[in-house]
């Protein structure tokens, strides 16, 4: 039977906000609980806390719409978690919800490449109402952007995508460009960091460039988070880098993880990830009580899935065209 990859996250508490699970000798994470109604998967887990409240949002994977759903769910102080609700969906794929707050609004910068842009969004009735707030960039594939706020200028850095297979036979979402733009307090870009123009790459490559979460302070020094993609495999693990310069683009390792030594890091609960054979980990965030990863695992294809799939689709694709032919009726009317 035909195997597919499915997402799950795991947490782990914090004792403090110096405390990362990279800077412990020994650590574990803990497979979350979260009532998906057998419809979604989880990915790209982001943090956020509001009014003593943490939120948890995360791309929820649609097994029926076959597409990214940006979601979230509330983790209580016992450390259940609120079944999933949406809080984004368009007719495209969404998924990264990087989130933060700029002066008092918060502001959400999902991946919106299935609609060939970097979009931002305003919550206006948070965590679940939210509202197009502009547009970015436009006509790029580009994936997982990320702000840096590096000596008190932010800068926008994103990772541009190939069409199809990268020059050296890489896959796509694999091997990436990163490229950085200044950027104002209005939300618009403003120029390129440096001056260049829009074809400089800071960085180009399979191993940690890609982003996977949010930059994040240890210390004085600012974190970046990269997927390890070597080897075609995707979010094979993960790669932390402290950011030295921006203008020019300079950073330097400082840890790095792969999946296969992370899965005995992780209490597991579902019948489906009790063995433990992860084949990928590429996310990672925190908030100030906690830090958070995602992991995938290959599962059996289910039938009942695939075929509840196809008739989703069919009856979308019909009532679409239905909407269609009455719109035009009224118009020839």
């Amino acid at each position: 039977m035909k195997t597919e990859k499915y997402y799950y996250l795991a947490i782990r508490k914090r004792n403090n906000e110096q405390d990362h699970f990279f800077l412990n000798k020994s650590f574990s994470f803990q497979e979350l609980k979260i009532n998906c109604y057998g419809r979604y998967w989880l990915a790209d887990p982001f943090l956020f806390e509001r009014d003593h409240k943490v939120y948890l949002f995360f791309e929820a994977y649609d097994l029926l719409a076959k597409r990214g759903k940006i979601g979230y769910s509330l983790i209580k102080e016992n450390g259940e978690c609120t079944p999933v609700r949406i809080a984004l969906s368009r007719s495209y794929h969404m998924s990264f919800p990087y989130i933060f707050q700029w002066n008092n609004d918060i502001y959400m910068m999902p991946e919106t490449c299935g609609n060939n842009s970097v979009q931002l969004f305003k919550a206006v009735n948070f965590p679940n109402k939210w509202e197009e707030a502009g547009m970015i960039l436009s006509d790029v594939f580009v994936c997982d952007s990320i702000f840096l706020k590096f000596k008190e200028k932010v800068n926008l850095l994103v990772s541009e995508m190939y069409h199809g297979k990268a020059p050296n036979g890489k896959l796509f979402s694999c091997w990436v460009k990163n490229k950085v733009f200044s950027f104002d307090q209005k939300g618009l870009i403003k120029n390129k960091a440096g001056g260049g123009n829009e074809t400089d790459i800071v960085l180009e490559g399979d191993y940690g460039v890609r982003n996977g979460g949010a930059a994040f302070k240890l210390h004085d020094s600012l974190i970046r988070v990269g997927q390890d993609c070597t080897d075609n495999l995707y979010g094979k693990g993960l790669v932390f880098w402290k950011v030295l310069n921006i203008e020019p683009y300079q950073e330097e390792e400082l840890y790095s993880i792969t999946c296969d030594e992370m899965k005995n890091n992780i209490l597991y609960h579902s019948k489906f990830t009790k063995d433990g054979n992860l084949v990928g980990v590429h996310t990672y965030n925190l908030c100030k009580k906690y830090e958070i990863i995602d992991f995938s695992i290959l599962r059996r294809k289910s039938w009942c899935v695939s075929i509840s799939s196809f008739f989703y689709r069919a009856c979308r694709k019909l009532i679409k065209c239905c909407r269609c032919l009455l719109k035009n009726r009224r118009l020839s009317d």
